[in-house]
């Protein structure tokens, strides 16, 4: 039971860490030009333009169905 308790106690840490945002230097802006990960940083910015541009297309189409009630 106690490593239950463990594994449990550990997954939470890990998840609070992971959730600041002010820890992480991910922003584009804050990465320098000589950075190995500037090409991956640009490219995961560009991958969540396009998931918000799905996202509100996909909106946009729920909003449209339930306007005309199908």
């Amino acid at each position: 039971m106690k490593i239950i308790y463990s594994i449990i106690v550990v997954t939470l840490l890990m998840s609070i860490g992971a959730c600041r945002e002010e820890s992480r230097a991910t922003k584009l802006e804050e990465i320098s030009e000589d950075n190995v990960f500037k090409g991956y940083a640009t490219s995961i910015e560009k991958a969540q333009g396009v998931e918000q541009t799905i996202q509100d297309a996909a909106n946009i189409r729920r909003q449209e169905y339930e306007r005309q009630g199908l």
